[in-house]
């Protein structure tokens, strides 16, 4: 049924969300599942070290820290979350802590540790 204006649908998703939370919650897994493995997909789907050819717990790196919009990038829109991705690459763990560190002039990331 479509709306008439977008306070209607609003209120409909509200109510949809708040009768069935575990189906809603299971959607978006899902769709945050899709989306990172379209996105590292995109970036090439290995690490981008030269010497690496991990392609397992890659994690997205921002290339340039100040270009950093978010990271929590996997629920936006598809052209807003590739636009981002753009300024990213794929480094497994190993070689994300190692660029972190350099970047933080030798601190090991607090997220390094929870890994």
């Amino acid at each position: 049924m479509p709306y008439k204006n977008a306070k209607d649908k609003r209120k409909s998703n509200v109510r949809y969300r708040a009768a069935h939370p575990e189906q809603h919650r299971t959607r978006c897994r899902e769709s945050k599942r899709k989306n990172r493995a379209e996105g590292v997909a995109f970036l090439g789907g290995v690490c981008a070290n030269p010497d690496c050819e991990e392609t397992e717990n890659l994690h997205v790196d921002h290339i340039r820290r100040e270009d950093k919009t978010s990271h929590r990038i996997w629920t936006w829109s598809r052209a807003r979350r590739f636009a981002e991705l753009a300024k990213c690459q794929l480094l497994c763990i190993y070689h994300h802590v190692e660029k972190t560190m350099a970047e933080n002039r030798g601190e090991i990331p607090r997220w390094a540790f929870y890994r």
